[in-house]
């Protein structure tokens, strides 16, 4: 159930809001990350290096990795959200003046 204004309003539960689908994302990011261990100082350079080596494909991030097409596509699909709010977030501070 949603709460708006004190009133409580049915949500269809397979039809979950951006916020849940945002969250279950992140969820699957971290059950990743530990799974296969991506979290160690060697693994996030191998990632990082990857990352910014140019193009980076799901097929060729599983291989390295040892995940699953599926989860190489969750993992990598929540970086560039993470890319894309870091942009947005740094044009919206340059439109209102704000520096470093």
């Amino acid at each position: 159930l949603l709460c708006l204004d004190d009133r409580r309003l049915p949500r269809h539960p397979t039809q979950p809001t951006m916020t849940d689908q945002q969250a279950l994302h992140q969820q699957e990011f971290q059950r990743i990350i530990k799974r296969y261990k991506l979290d160690t100082p060697e693994k996030s350079e191998e990632i990082s290096t990857m990352l910014t080596s140019g193009t980076v494909t799901a097929p060729a991030f599983a291989e390295k990795f040892g995940t699953k097409v599926e989860e190489a596509v969750v993992f990598l699909e929540w970086i560039q959200i993470g890319i894309k709010f870091k942009e947005e977030t740094l044009d919206n501070a340059k439109k209102t003046g704000f520096k470093r």
